[in-house]
């Protein structure tokens, strides 16, 4: 009957160490500091260190084939509380991702949103900037240096005054656009369309947040470049901006990343998994044999002359 308690004990300790740990090990994950792979590593490691120190306690109190004393069973629990209690800084930091799971969501679509149109608002920049630059070409004073740079030749040659324009503002356009390279970021961006809707349980999202992130960020910045380029007779054009998105990044890094000091609700439940981890322990039987001394088993001979 021993026995049998003892196995259901050791899956009970394993039960509520895994419970606890794949909870630190998601918070793990959205640190963004280490790789999923890494992570379960970790996670694993921590895992059998834990067992193990739980194995080593049980044998020193049942048998006397590890010399660990009370002292060594002490510090060896010790080890177990300090991984768990450690461990509960990630717990919390998860279960504070838990709670803000509809705020991370609506931030993480709206930043793929904001990517998946990027393309189409820089064309209604370059469309907006043509259109101003025309504008002004038609308003160039005749006797300004600018006309002259502009219609000067181009008349000459019998080029109307719509027709250069025309050309000029084409000309921008393909100053603007630049190298088109839409095919590759669209692909990407089908991939996050297709998890824009998952939760804070989908181990994808935390790389999904940094790839979006470092992709449209050089996607901007190559916007910038491209538009801060300008043609004969432009003048003031302000270069390209897109504030909505790195907004919305913004405030989804601010739910995704600050780790803080353990809560009091991981704090209690790292208590709980103790008591429930150390269960094996617990009722494992104290071997009499093996209290006191190293010389308690030497049997003293009679004296001959009895």
């Amino acid at each position: 009957m021993e026995k049998a308690k003892f196995s259901f004990a050791w899956v009970i300790s394993v039960i509520a160490l895994m419970a606890y740990s794949y909870i630190s090990f998601m918070g793990t994950v959205y640190l963004q500091v280490f790789n999923v792979s890494l992570c379960v590593l970790l996670t694993l490691a921590a895992d059998f260190l834990v067992l193990l120190l739980v194995r080593l306690m049980c044998g020193a109190k049942s048998t006397r084939w590890i010399r660990l004393g009370v002292i060594g069973q002490a510090f060896f629990g010790f080890l177990v509380f300090a991984i768990l209690l450690g461990s509960s800084v990630l717990f919390t930091h998860f279960t504070r991702i838990i709670r803000q799971n509809d705020n991370i969501k609506e931030a993480y679509a709206a930043a793929v949103e904001d990517a998946r149109t990027m393309d189409e608002k820089y064309d209604e920049y370059v469309r907006s900037r043509c259109e101003g630059y025309a504008a002004s070409l038609y308003a160039l004073p005749p006797s300004s240096p600018e006309y002259k740079a502009v219609f000067g030749n181009s008349m000459s040659l019998g080029f109307t005054k719509k027709e250069i324009v025309s050309k000029c503002v084409a000309n921008l356009g393909k100053l603007l656009k630049g190298k088109n390279q839409a095919g590759e970021l669209t692909e990407k961006r089908g991939r996050w369309l297709a998890d824009a809707s998952a939760s804070v349980w989908n181990l994808s999202l935390p790389a999904n947040i940094r790839d979006i992130t470092s992709s449209v960020n050089l996607w901007l910045e190559n916007y910038k470049k491209l538009s801060v380029k300008t043609y004969t007779g432009e003048s003031g054009a302000l270069p390209y901006k897109n504030t909505s998105f790195n907004r919305n990044i913004s405030v989804l890094e601010s739910l995704c990343s600050g780790v803080k000091g353990p809560s009091v609700l991981a704090v209690i439940l790292a208590v709980v998994c103790y008591a429930l981890i150390l269960l094996p322990w617990i009722i494992t039987p104290k071997n009499i044999a093996s209290v006191g001394g190293d010389f308690d088993d030497v049997v003293l001979m009679p004296d001959e002359d009895e």
